[in-house]
C-alpha cells in the first residue's frame, strides 16, 4: 500500500471513529440502547406488528422520518411479507433498494440482525467516502485531512442521525469523481460504482447519464456502451418494483425550493385566522409570515437607507 493510500486509511479510520462514537452516544442516551430508534419511527405510524415482534423503538414525533420506511424495506426487500400498506410511497422506497437490500442480504434475512447490519453498512460507507475524498484531495495537491470533511456533507449527517439512504450515494459520488479521472486507477472500479449508484437513489441515474453524455461528446463509443450497460441492474429492479407496487406518487420534475413556494401559494388563498380560532397548520402560518415580511421589507429598507 502506497504512502498516500496509507494516509487515506488513517483519515478514513478517524472519520469512522467519529461516526461510530456519535451513533453509540445517540443510541445509548436517546434510545435506551435500542438501535432501532435510529430509524426514527413515529409514535402514530402503523407497523406490521405480527411480522416485527415489538422490537422497533418509537419516538415522540408522531409522524417519524424517512428512515422508518427504509427500515421496513430492509425487513421485506422482495415485497413478499405484505409491508407495502405501511409505507408512504412503496414504489419510491423499494426502488432505493441498495442499502436496505444489502442489509437484508448480509443479515441473511434475519429480523434480529438486519438493523445492526443496516447501521454497519452506513459506517462502512463513511469509511469509503472519507477514504476516497482524502485520495482525491491529495491527488490535487491538498492535504488529505480534507477526507474528514466527508462528515460535514449534509447527506452524511442526516443519514447517520435518521438512517436515510443518502450517505451511501454521497460516498459513491465521491468515488465516481475520483475514479472517473482515470490515470493509474482501475476504471473497472468506476463502472462498479456506476452500477451501484442508481440502486441507492434515483439521482444515481443522473450520474450515469452524465457519464454517457460526456463519453458521447468525446466520441468514445465503448465507454458509452459500458455506461449504458451499468443501468441494466437498476432498470431490471425498477421493473420488478413497478410490477408489484402501486404507481409512484412522487413529482420528479420541479424547480429548487418548489415545495416551500407551492405551500406558500396554496396557503395564501386562506386569510389569517381570527383571534380565538383553531391554530393554523405550520405551512399556512409560514405563508402569512412570508407575505408579511415581503410587504414590510421594502419600506424597512427605504427607512434604513434614509437614516443612513
Amino acid at each position: 500500500m502506497g504512502t498516500s493510500a496509507s494516509r487515506a486509511v488513517l483519515v478514513a479510520c478517524g472519520a469512522t471513529l467519529c461516526a461510530v462514537a456519535w451513533l453509540g452516544i445517540n443510541v445509548a442516551f436517546n434510545y435506551g440502547g435500542n438501535i432501532s430508534g435510529l430509524f426514527w419511527t413515529g409514535a402514530r405510524v402503523p407497523l406490521p406488528d405480527d411480522a416485527l415482534p415489538g422490537h422497533t423503538q418509537r419516538v415522540a414525533d408522531p409522524v417519524g422520518f424517512d428512515g422508518q420506511y427504509y427500515h421496513l424495506v430492509a425487513h421485506d426487500p422482495l415485497m413478499l411479507r405484505g409491508f407495502m400498506p405501511y409505507v408512504d410511497n412503496p414504489s419510491l422506497r423499494w426502488r432505493r433498494i441498495g442499502l436496505p437490500g444489502l442489509a437484508a442480504l448480509l443479515a441473511a434475512g434475519s429480523d434480529r440482525y438486519v438493523d445492526f447490519t443496516y447501521v454497519g453498512i452506513q459506517v462502512v460507507f463513511v469509511f469509503l467516502g472519507a477514504f476516497w475524498l482524502c485520495l482525491y484531495a491529495e491527488t490535487h495537491g491538498a492535504t488529505g485531512l480534507w477526507g474528514l470533511a466527508f462528515l460535514a456533507v449534509p447527506a452524511v449527517a442526516v443519514s447517520l442521525d435518521r438512517m436515510t439512504v443518502d450517505l451511501p450515494l454521497a460516498a459513491l459520488t465521491t468515488g465516481l469523481v475520483l475514479y472517473g479521472e482515470g490515470g493509474a486507477r482501475p476504471r473497472r472500479v468506476f463502472y462498479v460504482l456506476l452500477c451501484a449508484a442508481p440502486l441507492f437513489r434515483e439521482t444515481g441515474m443522473v450520474l450515469l447519464l452524465a457519464w454517457c453524455l460526456y463519453c458521447a461528446l468525446r466520441r468514445d463509443g465503448r465507454a458509452v456502451g459500458l455506461g449504458a450497460a451499468c443501468a441494466l441492474p437498476a432498470v431490471g429492479w425498477w421493473a420488478y418494483v413497478y410490477s408489484r407496487a402501486p404507481v409512484d406518487e412522487a413529482r420528479w420534475l420541479s424547480y429548487p425550493l418548489s415545495g416551500i413556494v407551492n405551500r406558500t401559494l396554496r396557503a395564501s388563498r386562506t386569510p389569517p385566522r381570527p383571534c380565538g380560532s383553531a391554530p393554523r397548520p405550520p405551512s399556512k402560518n409560514w405563508s402569512w409570515r412570508a407575505r408579511g415580511w415581503l410587504c414590510c421589507w421594502p419600506s424597512t429598507w427605504r427607512g434604513s437607507a434614509a437614516r443612513g
